[in-house]
């Protein structure tokens, strides 16, 4: 057995090696809670969200999805939870999904929230991208963008998200990646390897409009994530 302690906000691996029978078993366990964010985030408690279960985590993620919920772009920032509470209807009650879709959703007000469970604590796997889900973090922008860009405020969020998740993997938001799908979607084959900027737009993983206008966003939406990867504990290594 074993036992470390550890200050505050610090991450780590424990890897034991077991000789079996002439062959070497690595058992690897992540213990430690994640660091927390350099940002406030509201969790899913302060807009009422169901309680749900089954809700799986990936290892780690490799890839950041943006995306638009397509909805109005008229709401006051007490309208915001009643959106979120039916996005998250929508989701379970009419695609049959376990949850939310999204791992975090971001007003036009600049305001971060929680969407699916887990997605503060843990690498939960969502339902926003096909077979991209396992192993990337979506964040969905509140409105339509289709004809308009999405304000410099809600393009922030959506960075500053993307840079602590994908620097708690030591992955760097600005950079490319080499994506292994799980399912196939109308662009990619199951199992293909798709090569992505480490920030994609959700139509580059399959054939939609989404994010609309806020691709033009992309390029200084993943350098920002790159400052706010810096600012991460997260992306830290022991």
């Amino acid at each position: 057995g074993y036992e470390v302690s550890l200050p505050a906000g610090v991450g780590a691996e424990a890897v034991t090696v077991h000789d079996r029978l002439q062959r070497v078993t690595v058992e690897a366990t992540a213990f430690a809670a994640p660091s927390p964010p350099p940002f406030q985030v509201k969790r899913r408690s302060e807009w009422g969200a169901r309680q749900v279960n089954g809700v799986s985590a990936a290892s780690k993620l490799t890839l950041g999805v943006i995306h638009h919920t397509a909805g109005t772009n008229n709401y006051s920032p007490s309208q915001v939870p009643g959106i979120l509470r039916g996005i998250q209807a929508y989701h379970i009650d009419g695609r049959g999904w376990t949850d939310a879709g999204y791992n975090f959703a971001v007003d036009k007000f600049g305001t971060i929230w929680e969407m699916r469970a887990t997605s503060m604590d843990a690498n939960a796997i969502g339902a926003h991208a096909g077979g991209f889900n396992t192993g990337s973090v979506g964040v969905a922008l509140l409105g339509d963008y289709s004809a308009r860009q999405a304000p410099a405020v809600a393009s922030e969020g959506a960075a500053k998200v993307f840079g602590w998740k994908l620097a708690g993997s030591g992955v760097d938001p600005s950079g490319r990646t080499k994506f292994t799908t799980i399912s196939g979607t109308d662009m990619f084959r199951a199992g293909s390897v798709a090569d992505l900027p480490t920030v994609a737009g959700h139509g580059q993983t399959s054939s939609t409009s989404c994010p609309g206008r806020i691709s033009e966003q992309l390029v200084t939406l993943r350098e920002r994530a790159r400052f706010w990867a810096a600012q991460s504990a997260g992306g830290a290594s022991p």
